[in-house]
């Protein structure tokens, strides 16, 4: 830091720097502004008039005035506003303060006679902004606007403004404006400000210090709160808005993260950071195993990312997690670039941006921990070169201490449907990077018995994780599923699978069932496996990054197509892959193979140029399974932007090809990867939810059982504030639950990783509605017998015998079982 100080010091190039923050920052203000400043609300004409309604104006029902202006409401609070007689366009609400993190409102027209003309739809104010536009478009007599919905809500309205004027809208657009929006905004700004001004001072400036600015974009984060998680989706259902998003959009597809993998992560607060957690499901629920959620063991360091959890509170924590691994991800892959790329720093850009920033990576950004394997298997075959090649001590122990970490949380990802092909990849990229720079190779006698301590503490750690989580590791193993699932692969068309990197990046822009299925590395297949295959063949220096790295792309590629009898892929271990989870290492794979040929290969020009007639076969293959989910003129748009990305690359020798081909694929990129996950802060919307605040109430003041009736998403909630929940999703089978249910002889259906529907009912059953989906329907009296003491409803459960209703908000309900 001292240095990196000097150096500005020493070049005046501070000044600069303060120019540059200054002219972004004001963009920055000026671009959030008009984010948030609507025009449409403007309403200024002369025959429109402006009224401000005050206290005195209106007549509560349902609701009284406090001393100090705070309106206290009863079961169905109204706000009535006779005598407008006017056209109104808008209405405009201005809170001081509410006692939640959002307020409902709507409004009501009525007619001379008193008759009701018109009901609106609900509104939501967050207590971010403290004000709302109620759109009307019609004249008035008399209005009643409903705020709060019964007597747990409370709020300090300080006008309401008819026919609101610009200024009104423009003074709360000041107010609305995000100063972490336009934090993010002002370093964007600077960044694309240095690269058009001084352009190769910045990319030195930025290589040289690249490890120290990426450790300042995860402080500025996690002090900032910063997150991409879509937790916000529950968020708004459970508040009507979701006040913590500032940019992007949520994305209630990837269930799987914001309402469970998150979740689980913030009940470890509760448990106290427990290898078994207490709170989670029926029987304690081993936490480290499956999904690794933070605990206490040393051997957590195997986790790094989820260190943040225990050190720095749930809120920073999540911001930690998220915002750690995508710096990580994008410098480990710069480094390893360098190495595929001869030390070519603007494709190793390249190469880190397609990976860390690309649509595969991003929709399934914190799940099965494909980024930690990501980091950790280019990690291990940066480090354990640095080793082979280092002369002193201390650095080698090091950067045996660095392996240690990546072979150990590369085992513990426990995905094997992208581990063991991703292993074959990165085993690839380390042979050839050893067989390559096998001359700079420095062996001495301390390596043998270093690396030696390095099997014997992953072998030490590894018995002892299995030795604590073996009743949890043996239930996975015998699950119906994943654990018995089994793959032989085939058949012939899941080639065509790996043309979806070409259209990978619609989906962030084109709303389909589950894009996560239909996503890949943006890996340019099959050019780069083409190129390979001439450059192996015509050239007399043969490249072994190139013939490593094709000998293991028609290895798996032969498997995804055809298939291999039993014996092979046991002892490939293949066989506990998938294959809608394999084409994702092909892919990986294959934009190395892109990267290395059109950076190391000499071809002819005749086998560049004959890509372009290449183009007119691949464009159409290119729409390969996504034509029934695009409009016809999204067919075209993907039809040319495959036929420029080949172009590109036809030219790609050119310097200034090359450099618009680079500034082409961060475009991508960005569309396809960075626009995936919102830009969040905290996690409020959740936290400060009032029927959240009140689980956790009825939880502190007198424990027990819960359980969630007719919600799979909401299944887990109770426990992100201490409350023991018996449908927490099972992550493996819990015998004890399921015979105390009495379904423990239908192992065919709970044994499995499994949400939990529960349906209260006068009949008890169970039934698979899905590979991962168990509903249960259940009595009360079933519920008394396993101790169930709560339950959390979004379902009326009115004219139940034996339940007693302690509280009902906005659609929510929480029952007492007598």
């Amino acid at each position: 830091m001292k240095e990196l100080f000097n150096e500005l010091v020493k070049h005046k190039k501070y000044k600069k720097v303060i120019k540059y923050m200054l002219v972004a920052f004001v963009i920055a203000l000026f671009i959030d502004f008009e984010y948030c400043f609507i025009a449409d609300n403007i309403c200024s004409k002369d025959d429109r008039p402006r009224k401000v309604i005050t206290n005195e104006d209106v007549t509560l029902t349902n609701a009284e005035f406090g001393a100090d202006g705070v309106i206290s409401c009863n079961l169905d609070p109204q706000i009535s506003i006779t005598g407008v007689n006017c056209y109104v366009k808008k209405i405009e609400l201005l809170f001081s303060d509410m006692n939640s993190v959002s307020m409902p409102v709507q409004y009501y027209l009525f007619g001379d006679s008193g008759e009701l003309v018109y009901a609106s739809p609900v509104y939501y104010c967050s207590a971010r902004s403290k004000s709302v536009f109620l759109k009307v478009e019609s004249d008035v007599v008399n209005i009643r606007i409903d705020v709060g919905f019964d007597s747990s809500d409370s709020y300090r309205l300080d006008k309401i403004v008819i026919n609101p004027s610009a200024k009104d809208v423009f003074l709360v657009a000041i107010a609305d404006v995000s100063w972490q929006r336009i934090i993010i905004l002002t370093l964007i700004i600077v960044t694309i400000l240095f690269l058009i001004k001084d352009h190769k001072a910045f990319c030195a400036f930025a290589f040289r210090y690249r490890w120290l600015i990426g450790a300042l974009l995860v402080c500025a984060g996690t002090l900032l709160k910063i997150h991409g998680s879509s937790i916000g989706v529950l968020g708004s259902r459970l508040s009507g808005v979701d006040i913590d998003r500032i940019w992007g959009s949520n994305r209630a597809i990837r269930s799987d993260e914001y309402a469970v993998f998150t979740q689980m992560a913030l009940s470890q607060f509760k448990s106290g950071f427990a290898w078994d957690s207490g709170i989670w499901g029926y029987s304690d629920t081993d936490m480290f195993l499956v999904y690794g959620q933070p605990v206490k063991s040393l051997v957590a360091l195997y986790r790094p990312f989820s260190l943040g959890y225990m050190f720095l509170g749930a809120e920073r924590g999540l911001a930690f997690y998220w915002c750690s691994r995508n710096v990580i991800l994008f410098l480990v892959s710069f480094e390893f670039g360098r190495f595929l790329t001869n030390n070519s720093r603007k494709f190793s850009v390249c190469y880190a941006t397609l990976v860390a920033v690309s649509p595969v990576v991003q929709w399934w950004f914190s799940i099965n921990e494909l980024v930690e394997m990501l980091i950790f298997g280019q990690g291990i075959v940066i480090l354990l070169y640095c080793f082979l090649r280092e002369n002193k001590v201390l650095l080698k122990l090091l950067y045996a201490c660095g392996m240690v970490i990546c072979a150990g949380g590369y085992i513990l990802a426990l995905y094997p449907a992208w581990e063991i092909p991703l292993f074959y990849v990165f085993l690839a990229c380390l042979v050839a990077l050893l067989v390559e720079r096998r001359k700079e190779i420095k062996l001495c006698k301390a390596d043998a018995f270093i690396l030696i301590a390095c099997v014997a503490v992953l072998a030490i750690s590894f018995i002892y994780i299995v030795d604590r989580s073996s009743d949890a590791l043996q239930a996975i193993l015998n699950t119906s599923y994943p654990g018995k699932r089994r793959n032989i692969s085939g058949p012939l068309s899941n080639l065509f699978n790996l043309f979806k990197g070409w259209s990978s990046y619609l989906w962030t822009l084109i709303p389909i069932e589950n894009p996560c299925e239909e996503v890949c590395f943006i890996s340019f297949f099959p050019i780069g496996a083409i190129l390979s295959a001439i450059a192996i063949f015509r050239e007399k220096r043969k490249d072994a990054w190139i013939i490593s790295l094709s000998i293991i792309n028609i290895f798996l590629i032969l498997y995804y197509a055809f298939g291999v009898p039993g014996v092979y892929g046991k002892l490939t271990l293949l066989n506990y892959t998938v294959d809608e989870r394999f084409g994702l290492a092909i892919g990986l794979v294959n934009l190395m193979l892109f990267i290395r040929v059109i950076n190391v290969a000499s071809l002819e020009n005749k086998f560049w140029k004959v890509l372009i007639i290449f183009t007119i076969v691949l464009a159409p293959i290119s729409l390969w399974g996504v034509i029934d989910q695009i409009p016809p003129e999204t067919e075209v748009v993907v039809f040319m932007i495959t036929a420029m990305a080949v172009l590109l690359i036809a030219f790609i020798k050119n310097r200034i090809v090359a450099d618009c081909f680079i500034l082409f694929t961060m475009i991508i990129s960005i569309i396809g990867g960075a626009l995936v996950n919102p830009v969040c802060v905290g996690m409020k919307g959740v936290y400060n939810a009032k029927v959240i605040r009140k689980i956790e109430e009825i939880n502190n003041n007198d424990p027990g059982l819960w359980i969630v009736n007719n919600d799979v998403t909401l299944s887990n909630i109770p426990t992100i504030v201490g409350a023991k929940c018996i449908n927490a999703l099972s992550t493996y089978p819990d015998r004890a639950l399921w015979d105390d249910l009495g379904y423990g002889d239908q192992e065919e259906i709970w044994n499995r990783y499994a949400h939990k529907y529960v349906y209260i009912s006068d009949q008890d059953s169970i039934s698979l509605l899905h590979k991962d989906l168990v509903r249960i329907d259940v009595s009360v009296e079933k519920l008394k017998k396993i101790g169930v003491r709560y339950i959390f409803s979004v379902s009326g459960l009115e004219g139940i015998d034996g339940l007693s209703k302690l509280y009902d908000y906005n659609g929510y309900s929480i029952w007492e079982v007598k």
